[in-house]
């Protein structure tokens, strides 16, 4: 089961459904403000496009290189 909410209805709902009815209970609480890192675009954006870029260039290269029926072309 999962409880989202960081009152304290969330957490009784959550206490109550694992102590009473034995459930397994996942809670799911918002960042806090003071230690919530903000978010790595900068390098990560970078980092994907390259990869994208590759997986494009690789995926129109091999386009050419098929013989016939899908084969591979002799080299």
């Amino acid at each position: 089961m999962v409880v989202c909410g960081d009152d304290g209805l969330a957490h009784r709902l959550a206490a109550e459904l694992r102590g009473v009815y034995g459930e397994q209970v996942t809670l799911v609480v918002p960042p806090d403000r003071r230690t919530a890192r903000p978010p790595v675009v900068g390098r990560a954006r970078a980092a994907s496009a390259a990869l994208f870029d590759r997986v494009v260039s690789a995926a129109v290269g091999s386009v050419g290189r098929t013989g016939a029926a899908g084969q591979p072309a002799a080299a």
